[in-house]
């Protein structure tokens, strides 16, 4: 009897292990057989939040003499994961205004070198619009990039701008009015290293452009940071401040871009880490560019002993939410993530050094717009 027992309790336990081992091949065979082999590509999963312009609005004034009829808009990205190219369609109506395609550029979330990482295409469509469109432009451009290396694991994530659009009035507008340009998302996609596009759909966007008459005046001038790129440059424009005559305007890109109605301008930029800038424009043609000068660690727009003190606390620590007013630049002036020797130097340099300036670089240091 006992043998019995034993024996049917050894085959209750071998058909268990049995079940056990089938059931574990079927779960585990499909995921082993979607890993990439030696060599293969790693096709990551593509998404974004939304697309937008920025700014939505802007106004510029009717060409015709220098620095009028100019107007850059940029398309920015929020939340993006494992994009590796996308194909962007922008309508427009070419009565009013024109895009200057060939002068399009790629913004700071795009990483590499253009025809070397990544390839570039802006193309204008005359009279033909192309296909699955829904905006009801009468002009169109459409932006075709790719990494040209589909092993790059992530080529664009995060927030911040991929392309700017430069673009002109036409010399017969008429004044005022106002025209838009639109994002086609019908037309547009997103796609991964794989090729594969996003389950998530690009909407329809507008940018309004007010056109004005030629008493006012377009004013155009690159702003930098002294020391290059810190560790938070791809939120430029949404950490630096800027007024003109008391009212807050919006950078495109590493640009001043507006249209100033009124002169003499009283123009302020203002930054986490950096001396505030402060200086008067009498016209469009004293536009120049402007640097912002670092080191004041505190806010107190000085540059002094507490500064220095504070900076070399921190020295070695990597950068976070609350020490990355003190990080300037890395080596080859492109972000390192570190507080170092280096961000402490620029410091030093500036010690004494009471805000606002006007912008000047200081004295031979080496200065780099943000973006560049």
């Amino acid at each position: 009897m006992k043998h019995k027992v034993l024996l049917r309790n050894t085959l209750i336990a071998m058909l268990v292990l049995l079940m056990f081992v089938v059931l574990t091949s079927v779960m585990i065979a499909p995921a082993l057989a979607q890993e990439p082999k030696e060599g293969e590509v790693g096709i990551q999963q593509v998404d974004f939040n939304e697309f937008k312009w920025d700014p939505e609005v802007i106004t510029v004034t009717k060409r015709g003499v220098p620095n009028q009829g100019l107007g850059s808009l940029g398309i920015r990205v929020e939340g993006a994961q494992q994009i590796a190219g996308m194909t962007l369609v922008v309508g427009y109506d070419g009565a009013a205004i024109d895009i200057l395609h060939t002068e399009i550029e790629p913004g700071l979330i795009v990483k590499g070198t253009r025809n070397v990482d990544y390839y570039l295409n802006p193309r204008k469509y005359f009279g033909t619009a192309p296909p699955n469109v829904s905006c009801g432009s009468q002009s169109y451009v459409t932006i075709d990039m790719a990494y040209l290396d589909g092993t790059l694991s992530s080529p664009i994530e995060g927030t911040g701008t991929v392309f700017n659009i430069p673009f002109t009035t036409v010399d017969n507008v008429t004044v005022p009015s106002t025209t838009t340009l639109c994002l086609d998302g019908s037309a547009s996609l997103v796609v991964d290293n794989g090729g594969l596009t996003s389950t998530t759909s690009i909407q329809n966007i507008t940018a309004t452009v007010n056109i004005a008459g030629a008493n006012i005046s377009h004013v155009r001038f690159l702003v930098g940071l002294e020391g290059g790129k810190p560790s938070d440059y791809a939120a430029f424009t949404d950490r630096t401040e800027v007024t003109v005559n008391g009212t807050s305007v919006t950078l495109t890109d590493i640009y001043f871009d507006q249209v100033v109605a009124t002169f003499p301008a009283e123009v302020t930029i203002e930054r986490p880490g950096y001396v505030d800038v402060q200086f008067t424009l009498n016209n469009a043609d004293e536009a120049e560019p402007v640097i912002l000068l670092a080191g004041d660690t505190n806010g107190d727009n000085k540059i002094n002993i507490l500064d220095l003190q504070d900076i070399a606390h921190h020295l070695g620590e990597t950068v976070n939410a609350t020490n990355e007013r003190m990080d300037y630049t890395g080596p080859g002036f492109n972000p390192d993530g570190i507080i170092d020797i280096r961000d402490l130097v620029i410091a030093v340099r500036n010690f004494g050094l009471s805000g606002p300036t006007s912008g000047e670089s200081s004295g031979g240091w080496r200065t780099v717009p943000i973006g560049g």
